[in-house]
């Protein structure tokens, strides 16, 4: 199965997390922010996880797309 990075806007994280669900329930492997540990140094684990990941998502929405986070 296959190893996902999902980046998107908070403002659309409800309907994220479902499609993470999703995959998941498939058996594909998937990191999203929402599995970043407390006190972890939050930029290296996201340079880490795109590294890692075979399949990058990039969840574009009006917010997305103008985020120095996401971009």
């Amino acid at each position: 199965m296959a190893k996902f990075f999902v980046s998107y806007s908070r403002s659309v994280k409800t309907e994220v997390g479902s499609v993470v669900k999703l995959l998941r329930a498939s058996g594909h492997e998937v990191w999203w922010d929402g599995d970043i540990p407390i006190m972890a140094d939050w930029w290296a684990t996201i340079l880490d996880k795109i590294e890692w990941c075979e399949v990058f998502i990039f969840v574009a929405n009006e917010k997305s797309i103008i985020s120095p986070y996401c971009i």
